[in-house]
């Protein structure tokens, strides 16, 4: 699971220790940038930091089509993902997210058939 350095103390969290599902996840939760040392007279690449970057990179692509169906789709209630109903309308939903994010990228030409 990503999260950013506000979840870095998730895995000691008595109810995740105590949760059979929860304690198998592997968070992979980003440090704080103070926490990352390197001397001021490194000229090297920083792989620490990198690391972190992709991380951010992963879960800002994972987060960006839910605050499109949140935010201009207006969905933002909690629906049951048992529900047959539902999931259907989640998944127009994030298809047109989709739609909407290669619009914005300028290849709405792969989904006209052009």
């Amino acid at each position: 699971m990503y999260g950013d350095s506000g979840y870095s103390g998730m895995t000691k969290r008595p109810e995740v220790k105590s949760d059979e599902h929860l304690s198998k996840m592997e968070f992979r939760t980003n440090v704080r940038p103070s926490s990352i040392k390197v001397p001021d007279t490194y000229q090297g690449i920083q792989w620490e930091r990198d690391i972190e970057n992709r991380k951010s990179s992963t879960r800002c692509k994972v987060e960006h089509p839910f605050l499109i169906v949140k935010r201009q789709f207006g969905y933002a209630r909690v629906a049951y993902l048992g529900l047959a109903k539902n999931f259907h309308r989640f998944n127009v939903l994030f298809a047109s997210a989709n739609m909407i994010m290669c619009a914005r990228a300028g290849r709405l030409r792969e989904f006209c058939g052009a």
